[in-house]
């Protein structure tokens, strides 16, 4: 008690022997000095102190509940300790939420005199440190870590003879240097100062704190500056840790010095320069992590001298040169990760003695030679990392040793050979990655890499930081590994993880014990040539995560229903596969599916409606299927789904409104489908929608102004559909839209003005569509607007000047319209514009100068206008890109610039239609580039310049027609070997035309109206021309001058005259009696065709129609009709003017067949003015019509064979009526034909026909075949009953090589050929003993294709890479073959090289006829439907050879019965109308009028001959030829390779001669 309070003994003593009346006043008293006392131990000065710092906390009440005021001492307080004397030395709370400020006055309490520790980690302090700390006189141990503490490490606490040992500040938000008072705490023994905010450079004082052991400063992103060397002098220092800094510079030297380091880790920072050599002096060093930054130089080898070293980490740095052998001595040496670096050299082999050694990672350096197989005594190590390196060689087989190994990666390196089977002893094996060498052979099927236990992980920095895998995994993608998955690798129990087999050549079918892989979670085998169907077993992997199997083109079948059991699949890629069939329910029940990827296959059926019920689903990539039925609006449930492609299929209905409901959705594509409708507004819903894409579809209705709610929109087409009324003025409110396509639809009104608030807008299409009004002038404020299309509307009005501020615009085109006015001179702003065309519409106006301006302009079309003016000079002055300019049908005047040669680019020049004058400039010559000059159609004047003719490139037309040049055409014009199309007609030209003599590769020329002389060129071309291409040339002969005849000739031409009259007049004669007895047989007889007759009018039958009559009716085509002096039998083909000749019998001699077969005269009115019979049956056919409707009516009942009969006459007819001379048989041919007519038919009366015969039916889709005749032709069915094909069509697979070898060939019924017996030519001797003797064998059929299968198997293609000579490859192909070959029948490597090469066309044709098929069917059909079509192409190109004597052998050689080369050219014939009509249409778009009209005229010309000779041509190849005598089959061969050559011109086989 305090004094003055307490009684002293002798007191109480007095007071005993006091009265008793004083005894209640004594208990009074004592209450009150005993409350009084309880009182002033509350307030100790201890305790009140503390009590003050809990008042100022904000959750003091909760976590500090047992500091109470009543108790008589702090030492039983939550985080208080006191000492013996009841002093306070410790405050420790730890993790509590205390949520104020440090304690800043226990300094001057009665607590600091004897506070050592003072912990307060954790505890959501914020505020400063405050200074007052430092006063403590005590305090040795200060934690005040993972707070919120700010401002800087204060100096105070930092003074002189301070007894502090251990200083945490780490994990706050401390900001500033550290203090340069550092150095005072001598002390010091720990500073932990890492993850704040420190900034600066390390102070060089630290240099004093001799007792520091850890210094942890990193992740202040801020500290910099280089490590000053003072640190050598903290001798006690065994942990240095700045990683995650800004420290740079070198390390210093003096680091040498600590000998008590242990770890030293300033990693992911910016050190520069070598590694101190002087490191290897750190004796206790046992960690070194010094990766990720920018080291630089080699490793130096006296780090071999750190006997502890257990961790050697400096990869991702810039060292270089070898890694040094003697860090082999570091025998405890546990990781060593040297990856990501520079290194050259080999791996040392004494790497092999690190026993201890776990982790060896060497990735991504350029570490090159073997991998040492000393690397088998690590028998400790886990993680073998040798990847991204050059590494060559093999792989040790000593790798299987390494049972402990985890990983091995030794991908993207040069490793050759196979995969050693020993590598399956490595027992532990999780993860194998071989990817991307050149490894080739099999798998190895022996595997069983299994670990024991479960995969540990110690988590490390360099781990974390490159996100090691630990996972189970097998990788051997991108090599060239061949054969098959191996089933093996699929054993029951097996634990792996993750199977990497992508980008090699796998082939085989994914093995049906892959469902044995239960602990499956990737399986990644893409880009192979796997094959067959994905196995049913798939639905046992429940834990399978990751399917991606596409690039396996061969891989087919349905998706398994049990697919749906991989409950676990994130993510099915089937994509550019020939997967087929539905897609099944059962994908409803994957749940956590997130990405389906099955484009570019042959999908078919529905979309289930299940998918809906994936929600977790996110991408669904369906295109390029043939996906049909609707869009299920079960979709529309997938909240999660961001990227919806279904486009390329065959899906119908309208697109579901539901889809509006996935508010996630980015990308949707239903392009190019058959979907119909209207936009659902409710797409309007898809706020994050950036790609709507709706293209090629039959859509139909408005634009949805909803549209506009997608603010997020980039992509919006819509184009090539039938969507009607006007653009909504809403989508100016789509800022982020980019491409804007509503091409080729129905779109009405104008264009809104609104759309200019597209800010974004790059790309605008809204062409052919109804569009009116005028352009908005807001379009051209768009600031990235590069292209805008507007062809093919009605608009109208001026091009806004506006135009002028667009300078992002490439493509302006805006042909096709109404739009007036002059060009604005604004347009020469846009130094972007690259394609300006503004063809077909009303401009006006002269060609501003400006435009030169354009300088990267390539495409110029203004033609179809009305501008007028000149040319403005230096308009071509700098547009060095130009490539086409079209300035046709203006009214442009003046000269054509000079400087138009400066467009080196150009290719197409068209000036027509204009009225330019002046010469044409010889710089246009400098135009190499230019294909296609249109100079016609104006008033052009002078010599044509020489220069045009040495235009290496001009091959599509030059037209300088309808002008006013004069003189020759330049002997350089002989250069213009190129060109097809000449117009020069309509001037005043004159001299010869022997400069043209040399255009070999001319289809049409016009000379006509000039002034030319002399002789045409004597080529085929000019004999060829029509008279209209080279008239109003009086002095031109096109084959023989007038005065070029001798005497003799004339002479013999008088004589000729003579004679011709004598014989027209016998010929009359003739005709009139002719005439009499033909009226006396009539009137005999009862009836025509079918009446009674006598004998003797039976024996007359062979005279009626429509064989054997033909003089009498010649009378009335000689006589009867007469025009202009001239019959009309003559003037169809010679004009009055040509002399008659033995072609002009022949003429008439088809025109009389003409009306025996069709009973009607040479000319009627029913055929038209001016047309006779030749043109109204040309007509017939040419419209496709049935042949057999013009015979005559009488004839028609006949039975179908002899129907059949008259079509042949008919073709042998219109081939006699040709038009051009030359292409007419001559007589005797055609009585040879007309004999074999006779010749069958008379065979076809000895043979057995049908009691009824069935009539000529019309052929339609019901009942066409390969018998019928198709409509209006014959060319759809070309039979050739004597072609055989060969024995076995080459199967696809033999076109990569993968037949295997010595394989029989199968007949085509499928059992092996049987041997055909020895056909020797010369002697059929035999040895006896199987020896063939060496005479001459005859090829068989299963002979020929072993020898085409041989000679795939040794074939040089790009699988097999074989780069063998010819010697010895053909070695190969005669020993392959002779080992499938009886004895008797083997050949000489020569023998089976010379008759290759007669056979190799069929091998060409067949393969040309699988490449087309693939072609044609590229998907949606399966190998065996490919080899259907490929066989059906292959009977249009087989080849055959009619049975005959020597004779006819000997004649069919000369004009073959092969129809290959025939039919293909016959097909083409047949379909190029519609494209020659295409060619026309683009010449006359080039060319000027008089060119275009000219050119017709010369097609028609030759069309109309081709086509009578392709009918007759058809006939005769559809006779059967069995059944003729040898001369009869001669003359019919002979005839056909006239009508044959006269048709094609001369096939490969005519050349070679047949075979």
């Amino acid at each position: 008690m305090p004094p003055g309070v307490m009684m002293s003994g002798r007191s109480r003593t007095r007071s005993r022997w006091r009265g008793a009346c004083a005894a209640p006043l004594l208990l009074l008293r004592c209450a009150l000095v005993m409350a009084c006392v309880g009182g002033a131990l509350a307030v100790d000065a201890l305790g009140a102190a503390l009590l003050a710092w809990k008042r100022t906390l904000r959750g003091g009440a909760e976590a500090l509940r047992d500091w109470r005021d009543t108790d008589a001492s702090p030492c039983r307080w939550t985080g208080v300790s006191c000492n013996a004397a009841g002093r306070v030395t410790e405050l420790s709370l730890q993790f509590v939420d205390l949520h104020g400020g440090v304690p800043a006055d226990l300094s001057a309490s009665a607590v600091g005199a004897t506070l050592a520790r003072l912990v307060l980690t954790g505890t959501n302090l914020t505020g400063p440190i405050p200074p007052q700390l430092g006063d403590l006189p005590a305090l040795a141990y200060l934690n005040l870590s993972n707070n919120a503490l700010t401002g800087s490490i204060p100096a105070a606490l930092c003074r002189p003879g301070s007894r502090l040992q251990s200083l945490y500040l780490n994990s706050n938000r401390l900001e500033g240097a550290i203090p340069d008072a550092i150095g005072n705490l001598t002390a010091l023994r720990e500073l932990i100062i890492y993850d704040n905010q420190l900034e600066g450079a390390i102070p060089a004082s630290i240099g004093q704190m001799a007792s520091l052991e850890v210094l942890r400063a990193g992740g202040n992103k801020n500290l910099q500056g280089a490590l000053p060397p003072e640190i050598g002098n903290c001798s006690s220092l065994t942990m240095l840790g700045l990683a995650e800094t800004s420290i740079s510079g070198p390390l210093p030297a003096t680091l040498g010095q600590l000998k008590s380091l242990d770890t030293i880790a300033i990693y992911t920072a910016m050190l520069s320069g070598p590694i101190p050599p002087e490191l290897g002096q750190c004796s206790s060093l046992v960690n070194i992590y010094l990766y990720e930054n920018a080291l630089s130089g080699s490793i130096p080898p006296q780090l071999g001298r750190l006997s502890s070293l257990k961790n050697l980490l400096l990869w991702q740095n810039n060292l270089v040169g070898v890694i040094p052998p003697e860090l082999g001595a570091c025998a405890g040496l546990t990781v060593l990760d040297l990856s990501m670096n520079g290194l050259t050299g080999h791996i040392p082999a004494s790497i092999g003695n690190l026993t201890s050694l776990k982790e060896l990672q060497l990735s991504v350096n350029k570490v090159s030679g073997l991998i040492p197989a000393e690397l088998a005594r690590c028998t400790n190590l886990t993680d073998l990392e040798l990847d991204n390196n050059q590494i060559s060689g093999a792989i040790p087989a000593e790798i299987g040793k390494l049972t402990a190994l985890r990983m091995l990666y030794l991908w993207a390196n040069q490793l050759t050979g196979s995969i050693p089977p020993e590598i399956g002893g490595c027992a532990s094996l999780e993860s194998l990655d071989l990817s991307q060498n050149a490894l080739t052979g099999p798998i190895p099927q022996a595997y069983h890499w299994e670990p024991h236990g479960e995969a540990e992980f110690v988590p490390r920095p360099p781990a974390e930081a490159r996100g090691a895998r630990w996972r189970r995994a097998r990788s051997w993608r991108n090599n060239a590994l061949t054969g098959s998955i191996p089933a093996a690798l699929c054993r029951p129990g097996s634990r792996l993880q993750s199977l990497y087999l992508n980008s090699n050549r796998l082939e085989g079918a994914n093995p049906d014990a892959i469902g044995n892989l239960t602990a499956l979670r990737e399986l990644i085998i893409y880009d192979n040539q796997l094959e067959g169907a994905i196995p049913a077993s798939i639905g046992q992997m429940a834990s399978l995560e990751v399917l991606r199997a596409g690039g396996n083109k061969n891989l087919q079948g349905a998706l398994p229903p049990e697919i749906g059991n991989c409950s676990s699949l994130t993510m099915l890629g089937l994509a550019e596969t020939s997967i087929s069939g539905p897609l099944p329910a059962t994908l409803g029940q994957l749940k956590s599916l997130d990405t389906i990827a099955i484009y570019t296959a042959m999908l078919s059926g529905p979309i289930p409606p299940e998918l809906g019920q994936c929600s977790s689903l996110v991408n669904i990539y369906l295109y390029e299927n043939a996906l049909s039925g609707s869009i299920p609006p079960q979709l529309g449930r997938l909240s999660s789904l961001k990227n919806l492609l279904l486009w390329q299929n065959n899906l119908v209905g309208v697109i579901p409104p539901e889809l509006g409901a996935c508010a996630g959705l980015t990308v949707l594509d239903l392009s190019m489908n058959g979907l119909t409708g209207h936009i659902p507004a409710s797409i309007g819903n898809l706020t994050s929608l950036q790609e709507l894409q709706l293209s090629v579809n039959k859509v139909s209705g408005l634009i949805p102004a909803e549209l506009a709610r997608c603010t997020n929109l980039t992509d919006l087409e819509l184009d090539n559909n039938q969507i009607s009324g006007a653009i909504p003025a809403e989508i100016g409110k789509l800022t982020a839209l980019r491409m804007l396509y509503l091409w080729a639809n129905q779109l009405t009104g104008s264009i809104p003005p609104e759309i200019g608030g597209c800010a974004s807008l790059e790309s605008l299409d809204l062409s052919q569509n109804a569009l009116t009004g005028p352009i908005p002038r807001s379009l051209f404020r768009l600031p990235r607007l590069s292209k805008l299309l507007l062809i093919d509307n009605t608009l109208s009005g001026e091009i806004p000047p506006e135009i002028g501020n667009c300078t992002s615009l490439v493509r302006f085109r805006a042909s096709g319209n109404h739009l007036a006015g002059a060009i604005p001179p604004e347009v020469g702003k846009l130094g972007n514009l690259s394609f300006f065309d503004l063809g077909s519409n009303r401009l006006s106006g002269a060609i501003p100068a400006e435009i030169a301006g354009c300088q990267n302009l390539t495409f110029v079309d203004l033609h179809g206008n009305a501008s007028a003016g000149i040319l403005p000079p230096g308009l071509f002055h700098d547009m060095l890109s130009l490539q086409y300019l079209d300035l046709s049908y203006n009214s442009i005047g003046g000269a054509i610039l000079s400087d138009i040669g400066k467009l080196g680019s150009l290719t197409k020049l068209v000036l027509g239609g204009n009225r330019l004058t002046g010469q044409i400039p010889a710089e246009i010559g400098s135009c190499s580039r230019l294909q296609l000059l249109d100079l016609g159609g104006n008033t052009l004047s002078g010599a044509i310049p020489a220069s045009i003719g040495k235009i290496p490139g001009l091959e599509i037309a030059l037209n300088l027609s309808c002008n006013g040049l004069s003189g020759g055409i330049p002997k350089e014009f002989g250069g213009l070997v190129r060109l097809g199309v000449l117009d020069v007609s309509h001037n005043q030209l004159s001299g010869d035309l022997q400069p043209l003599s040399a255009l070999q590769n001319l289809v049409a020329l016009n000379i006509s109206f000039n002034d030319f002389t002399g002789r045409a060129p004597e080529t085929a071309f000019f004999a060829k021309l029509p008279t209209s291409d080279v008239e109003g040339n009086p002095g031109l002969c096109l084959s023989r001058c007038p005065g070029d005849a001798s005497e003799r000739e004339r002479a013999a031409r008088r004589a000729a005259r003579v004679a011709t009259e004598v014989l027209v007049s016998a010929l009359v004669a003739l005709l009139a009696a002719a005439a009499f007895l033909l009226v006396g047989r009539r009137r005999r007889s009862s009836s025509l065709f079918g009446g009674p007759r006598s004998d003797e009018d039976g024996k007359d039958a062979e005279m009626l129609p429509p064989w054997d009559v033909t003089l009498y009716q010649k009378l009335e085509i000689s006589l009867s009709t007469k025009s202009d002096g001239c019959d009309l039998v003559s003037r169809a083909e010679y004009g009055c003017l040509t002399k008659i000749t033995t072609k002009s019998d022949v003429y008439s001699f088809g025109v009389v067949l003409l009306e025996a077969i069709t009973g009607r005269r040479p000319v009627e009115a029913a055929f038209g003015e001016g047309r006779s019979v030749v043109q109204w049956v040309r007509e017939h056919l040419h419209q496709k019509r049935d042949p057999a409707e013009v015979i005559d009516q009488r004839l028609q009942g006949r039975p179908d064979t002899q129907v059949q009969e008259m079509l042949q006459a008919l073709g042998i007819a219109l081939l006699c009526a040709s038009a051009r001379p030359e292409d007419r048989p001559t007589m005797k041919d055609v009585a040879a034909l007309l004999r074999g007519l006779r010749s069958d038919n008379d065979g076809a009366e000895a043979r057995k026909t049908p009691q009824n015969p069935v009539p000529f039916v019309k052929p339609t889709t019901e009942n066409r075949g390969v018998d019928n005749l198709p409509p209006g032709g014959f060319l759809s069915y070309f039979n050739h009953p004597w072609s055989q094909p060969l024995s076995q069509p080459i199967p696809p697979h033999l076109a990569d090589g993968n037949r295997g070898k010595g394989s029989p060939a199968v007949s085509a019924s499928g059992s092996h050929p049987r041997p055909q017996p020895l056909i020797n030519l010369d002697n059929d001797e035999d040895d006896g003993n199987g020896a063939r003797i060496d005479i001459l064998l005859k090829w068989t059929k299963p002979e020929e294709v072993s020898l085409v299968v041989a000679w795939v198997n040794n074939s040089n293609n790009p699988i097999n890479g074989n780069g063998k000579k010819t010697d010895r490859y053909w070695g190969d192909v005669a020993n392959e073959y002779n080992s499938t070959t009886p004895k008797s029948r083997r050949r000489t490597t020569k023998q089976l090289k010379d008759h290759f090469q007669k056979i190799k066309k069929k091998v060409t044709w067949f393969r040309n006829s699988w490449k087309e098929a693939t072609s044609i069917w590229p998907s949606g059909h399966s190998d065996d439907q490919i080899m259907e079509k490929a066989e059906a192409i292959y009977e249009e190109y087989k080849d055959g050879r009619p049975i005959g004597n020597k004779k006819a052998k000997k004649e069919a050689k000369k004009c073959p019965s092969h129809m290959d080369d025939v039919l293909q050219q016959l097909t083409k014939l047949q379909g190029t109308n519609e494209s020659r009509e295409k060619m026309l249409e683009t010449q006359k778009h080039v060319s000027s009028e008089k060119l275009e009209s000219a050119r017709l005229n010369h097609l028609a010309a030759k069309e109309n001959a081709k086509s009578a000779m392709v009918e007759t041509y058809r006939a005769l190849s559809m006779k059967d030829t069995s059944a003729m005598p040898d001369d009869v089959r001669v003359e019919h061969l002979a005839f056909m390779r006239c009508v044959r050559e006269s048709i094609f011109g001369k096939t490969e086989s005519d050349a070679n001669g047949g075979s």
